[in-house]
């Protein structure tokens, strides 16, 4: 019983420190600019994890401009893993949302009365 105890102490420390280290804001800006440019709001999965992608890799291969070796997120840990969960959640939202914004603030064409 007090290895099934720990196991759920552990898990929840996970989390939230997955949750309070978190880094949004590449997802915000690289899931709005996504979101602002698309050209419809379709195949939100795969720009997702475009943005994900896009966030997760600039941060890690920086220290390589400086010539240090890059910084790989290690996904073997359970903070990394709801991390990254979280910011493909947190990319899908926005992507989702401007792209229903962006059509609901098109203009509709005028349908010919009979």
């Amino acid at each position: 019983m007090n290895d099934l105890w720990n196991f759920f102490l552990g898990l929840g420390d996970g989390m939230s420190n997955a949750l309070s280290a978190a880094h949004t804001l590449p997802v915000l800006i690289i899931g709005i600019l996504i979101g602002l440019f698309q050209p419809k709001a379709e195949h939100l999965g795969t720009k997702a994890l475009i943005t994900l992608a896009i966030a997760l890799l600039v941060p890690a291969l920086w220290p390589t401009l400086n010539g240090r070796q890059p910084e790989w997120p290690d996904i073997r840990h359970l903070s990394t893993i709801v991390q990254i969960f979280m910011l493909y959640i947190v990319a899908f939202g926005i992507i989702g949302a401007l792209g229903a914004l962006k059509s609901g603030f098109k203009p509709k064409a005028a349908k010919a009365a009979h």
